[in-house]
């Protein structure tokens, strides 16, 4: 009778196929199927393994796992208990590769088959208004606004003169508008002319989703109004002591004036006024010459 040992035995079963009852199976992968693309990272899950005390699941952005995505407590894997894993953090648009191992005990198993995932993040705002039309500003005011976007939990909005957006007036490429929801209205009026903007959704770390197409609009701030003169020395015939009167502009916070000896009010030819003032009525401090 031939006689064989243990260790002859086990590595027979090893060099035959026969796998060791010791090492947990890899898990079989469920949801979601290999190549869906998707706007945001699901939950993940896989069937469960007999005798397996936990999992390992690993999300990365290449396919040998070098760039793990998904850890949890500074390792490179997220364990859990469950059959499913969800990702807390959002990632930015990409390829990914996962799988998942099953650990029993102080045992782990080997790894389940890769599956890749494309998120592509690709919803984008609806602008609301202004679009195409003039505000005319007191009157109208200017309102900014735009539909919401699933997963977006903040907007970056961006306003310029020109239609690539290149030269903001609002923010800038350093420090740009930014805001929670989904209507803005900037704190200083703009001046009179065309303007060109768009919106760009963000996730909750901060990665820009699609940004919206650009939209214009014309900003006009109407600014006629009456003027009058008076001499407050009614007792001479020569008016020497004028005061300049005018309406009230909705929207004006001061007014500078000019009283200029040519029509075409050229430098050096004018007699007043210097600075500004927050009245409709302004006198001269300074005798006025003889001309007109």
């Amino acid at each position: 009778m031939r006689r064989i040992f243990l260790p002859a035995l086990l590595g027979m079963l090893v060099a035959t196929g026969v796998a060791d009852a010791r090492v947990p199976s890899a898990p079989r992968l469920q949801s979601p199927a290999s190549g869906v693309s998707l706007e945001a990272l699901p939950t993940f899950t896989w069937a469960a393994v007999a005798k397996a005390t936990a999992y390992q699941f690993q999300l990365a952005a290449d396919p040998h796992f070098g760039a793990i995505v998904a850890s949890q407590l500074g390792k490179g894997s997220i364990e859990t208990t469950n059959i499913a894993a969800t990702p807390e953090k959002a990632v930015p648009n990409g390829t990914y590769y996962w799988r998942v191992r099953t650990i029993s005990g102080k045992t782990s198993g080997p790894w389940s088959a890769t599956r890749t995932l494309v998120k592509a993040w690709s919803a984008t705002p609806q602008l609301l208004g202004p679009n195409g039309n003039t505000v005319n500003w007191p009157a109208q005011p200017l309102v900014f606004s735009w539909s919401s976007v699933p997963y977006a939990v903040r907007y970056q909005i961006t306003l310029a003169t020109d239609p690539s957006l290149a030269n903001q007036v609002l923010g800038s490429t350093q420090s740009p508008i930014i805001t929670q929801g989904t209507v803005l209205t900037p704190s200083a009026p703009l001046t009179t002319g065309t303007y060109f903007w768009a919106v760009t959704p963000l996730d909750a770390e901060g990665h820009k989703g699609t940004r919206s197409p650009v939209a214009s609009f014309s900003y006009v701030w109407p600014t006629a109004t009456t003027t009058a003169f008076s001499n407050l020395n009614a007792a001479q015939l020569l008016e020497d002591d004028p005061q300049f009167s005018w309406a009230p502009i909705p929207g004006a916070a001061r007014y500078e004036v000019e009283v200029n000896s040519a029509e075409d009010f050229p430098p050096g030819s004018k007699w007043c006024c210097a600075g500004t003032t927050i009245g409709t009525t302004i006198t001269s401090m300074r005798p006025l010459a003889n001309n007109r």
